[in-house]
């Protein structure tokens, strides 16, 4: 665990995918992540394949579960400072 491996007052830092709040900002995210590997050379089938499996071979936490489970780890300080889509990044301080 990457707490115990941090010496008090040591600083996490995480980039992690994200379950949006809504069914509909699923689909949103889902959709911007679509195009964006299509503008970046995969194909449609690829696409589909790799968006279908959220939910059936991938669950991603909310932002909420995320910050519970890190303040849970034990650190004193838990903050999100950035978040886009379907990814967020945290800062924690032991």
């Amino acid at each position: 665990m990457c707490y115990n491996l941090l010496q008090e007052s040591g600083v996490y830092v995480t980039f992690e995918n994200i379950r949006p709040l809504t069914e509909d900002g699923i689909t949103i995210g889902k959709r911007y992540w679509g195009n964006f590997q299509l503008a970046h050379g995969r194909s449609e089938e690829e696409v589909e394949r790799y968006l279908e499996r959220f939910d059936t071979e991938y669950f991603p936490l909310t932002v909420e579960e995320h910050l519970k489970l890190l303040r849970e780890t034990g650190f004193k300080t838990v903050e999100l400072f950035w978040y886009s889509y379907m990814q967020a990044g945290f800062y924690c301080i032991k």
